[in-house]
């Protein structure tokens, strides 16, 4: 496992960087909007809030240099197939740092789907396994995790506020119920007088680079202050590494919403 030490903040990404050609359009998303209002600084707030039972998907990918034909390709082809059968993006993250982990995507992105059924059936067109063959082309490595909303969920990202994401294996030990990372990762927040936002257990996880069974977690973390966020940075410094070892994963992305124009 490898817990970074800080390091200056990068410049925010001044180009969408996501699976689909439009990163973040959301207008007459039926079961998701996206809208923003303001901060007492007067900066602008983004909004996103999605109804329970359509599936939610965190995206990460890492493009492979442009000009990409086979991506190009994708775009034209299987995002409007996907977006036939309810597909929609609704927020890109932009990577201030990275926290924990060596994966470095170029983005997050959250999307969705308006039902475990349409994901089905959009993964049962017979064009689809053809399509999804051509992802090594074009990205490096495009990991997709994909849980159903149990319930409604509204998010708020305030600028003046600390964002982020953490995907979490615990090793698997015989003995133990196989949480002790997510476990301890919780515990920190707590300490360091963050909140959960977003939670989801054992999500479905698909890559084509990456060999392993998938997150135990993934968290969406705010906090009120820079005070807060780094006394949580600084307890995984002093502990996580050392608490735990081989068998675990742990990735954590310091975030912000890519705003709208």
């Amino acid at each position: 496992m490898t817990i970074r030490a800080k390091k200056a903040l990068k410049v925010t990404l001044a180009f969408a960087v996501s699976i689909t050609a439009c990163a973040c359009t959301t207008s007459a998303i039926p079961g998701g909007h996206q809208s923003a209002d303001f901060n007492t600084a007067g900066q602008k707030i983004v909004t996103l809030n999605i109804k329970h039972g359509r599936v939610f998907q965190l995206i990460a990918p890492i493009a492979k240099a442009a000009p990409n034909p086979s991506r190009a390709n994708y775009y034209s082809t299987a995002i409007p197939l996907a977006r036939s059968h309810g597909y929609t993006t609704e927020l890109q993250l932009n990577i201030v740092d990275t926290i924990a982990g060596n994966f470095e995507p170029d983005a997050l992105v959250f999307a969705t789907w308006p039902s475990a059924d349409a994901y089905r059936a959009f993964s049962s067109e017979p064009d689809w396994p053809e399509l999804k063959a051509t992802r090594p082309d074009a990205w490096t490595e495009l990991k997709i995790y994909s849980a159903v909303l149990e319930r409604d969920l509204s998010l708020r990202f305030d600028p003046l506020k600390f964002y982020a994401v953490a995907i979490a294996e615990s090793p698997k030990v015989s003995g133990t119920d196989g949480r002790q990372l997510e476990q301890y990762l919780a515990t920190s927040v707590r300490a360091s007088a963050g909140r959960i936002l977003y939670q989801t257990d054992k999500p479905e996880f698909e890559a084509h680079a990456t060999r392993q069974l998938g997150p135990d977690t993934i968290m969406l973390i705010e906090w009120q202050s820079e005070r807060e966020y780094e006394s949580f940075r600084s307890g995984l410094l002093q502990e996580a590494s050392s608490r735990f070892g081989d068998g675990s994963s742990l990735e954590i992305f310091n975030v912000v919403p890519k705003q709208r124009n």
